[in-house]
């Protein structure tokens, strides 16, 4: 399934922004 593998790879981008979200909240 194409989606499937969208969703995979949306995940790995969001999942590390998630993780550094107290990093990115000082950035921002």
């Amino acid at each position: 399934m194409i989606h499937a593998i969208n969703m995979a790879i949306f995940l790995q981008s969001v999942i590390p922004e998630l993780d550094a979200s107290s990093t990115l909240r000082v950035h921002y």
